[in-house]
């Protein structure tokens, strides 16, 4: 759907919005750098549909220096399924990271590194106001995890 949308020039985010319920989560993000490491100023570029109040509270706040979802991903090649359990107590600001996002409606997930050859960092987040993973919805992401990464391929091709 997201290929036939973009082909014929259709508006992506209804069919974004359906493909993430569809795995079931509540908001995507796409967010990309030209910056080597993420503790610096940089060119970010970012696609999301989480609201917009939150996109400014990240900038504002500079989260992306804390959010351990970056944090994790950064140096790797493997997707992450995370939950507000499984990334706290790496320090109190990134703790403070999780109660604003949880705040905000992105509780837990499965993010993916996207990169390149020259450097761009891509990182692809599918977010849950799900708290916590239990067992059957950790085996719902794992099921739908080749289907996630594609769609995330597919939408950083159409992005670049």
């Amino acid at each position: 759907p997201l290929v036939r949308a973009a082909e014929s020039g259709k508006d992506l985010v209804p069919v974004i919005e359906s493909i993430t319920r569809s795995f079931g989560f509540d908001t995507f993000m796409y967010g990309m750098s030209t910056s080597m490491r993420p503790d610096h100023e940089s060119r970010m570029f970012v696609f999301t549909t989480a609201p917009a109040e939150w996109v400014m509270r990240y900038d504002q706040m500079a989260y992306i220096e804390v959010d351990p979802r970056i944090l994790l991903l950064w140096d790797s090649t493997l997707p992450l399924i995370w939950d507000q359990g499984t990334v706290r107590g790496a320090g109190p600001r990134t703790d403070a990271f999780l109660d604003d996002a949880l705040r905000h409606g992105i509780a837990s997930g499965v993010c993916m590194p996207l990169g390149d050859e020259v450097g761009t960092r891509v990182i692809v987040a599918l977010n849950s106001v799900i708290p916590e993973i239990d067992e059957s919805r950790r085996l719902a992401i794992v099921r739908n995890l080749g289907d996630i990464v594609l769609f995330a391929h597919y939408f950083h091709e159409l992005f670049m």
